[in-house]
């Protein structure tokens, strides 16, 4: 999976998320995710574990964009069960670097 980009197209809610954190954006219809860094990725029993990090993160621009039923049992599929998805945590360096994308 290392090297792989992943392309989700996003539920209409997803969309609007999406527009209050990126404003700039007009239209918006998928995420692209180019590389897939565990640590960037938020399984929701970590998030009450990971109380104070998570707060830290939102203080700095970062936010985590929640996936429907259908994309955690697709990203389940792609990576074989090894980790299971909840949430993407989206940093501004993920987007600058171009690791996340949307279009």
């Amino acid at each position: 999976m290392e090297g792989k980009g992943i392309t989700l197209y996003l539920a209409g809610w997803q969309k609007r998320m999406v527009r209050d954190y990126i404003p700039n954006l007009r239209e918006v219809h998928k995420i692209i995710i180019n590389v897939i860094d565990k640590k960037e990725i938020l399984k929701y029993r970590q998030i009450i574990v990971m109380y104070r990090p998570f707060i830290r993160a939102i203080n700095e621009k970062a936010w985590n964009l929640y996936l429907t039923d259908e994309q955690i049992v697709h990203l389940k599929e792609l990576t074989a069960g090894e980790v299971k998805f909840t949430a993407i945590n989206i940093t501004p360096e993920l987007l600058e670097s171009k690791a996340i994308e949307f279009a």
